[in-house]
């Protein structure tokens, strides 16, 4: 798989929200997902902690930040967050396919019922460009 979970780099770096699901909750098996993942069984981690990122291979670094709803149980969502040099623009096109490697990520290893062949019909039904194999691609 071509991402791999890592720390937030030391160097000074600016954050901003690429996708945002607030609740995880629709299926508890994304929520047990990041649980599992990131270690988080004990619910909001004291005194704040390192953020949890993950990085995509061949591309970005994106910290993900975990949301506490009251009366929902812990992440009751998540944001996924890219970052980059203070003053350097965000790469459309690069934050599109690393989103959909993350996706990749998550539902091959959220496992049944859920599949990469129906992530990727669907991602092809909605014309998502990552989703059909390389030589398949619109240009």
């Amino acid at each position: 798989m071509t991402v791999t979970v890592t720390t937030r780099p030391g160097a000074p770096r600016r954050s901003t929200v690429v996708l945002r699901e607030e609740d995880l909750g629709h299926y508890d098996e994304f929520r047990r997902f990041f649980v599992d993942t990131f270690d988080l069984g004990g619910g909001l981690p004291a005194g704040g902690g390192d953020v949890p990122c993950v990085e995509v291979v061949g591309g970005g670094i994106y910290e993900l930040v975990f949301l506490g709803r009251s009366g929902k149980p812990y992440p009751s969502g998540v944001e996924v967050r890219a970052l980059t040099e203070p003053f350097e623009p965000l790469d459309a096109d690069r934050v599109d396919r690393d989103l959909w490697q993350i996706l990749r990520w998550v539902v091959e290893n959220v496992g049944e019922p859920w599949s990469l062949d129906d992530l990727e019909r669907t991602g092809i039904l909605y014309r998502v460009r990552w989703a059909a194999p390389p030589d398949d691609r619109p240009r």
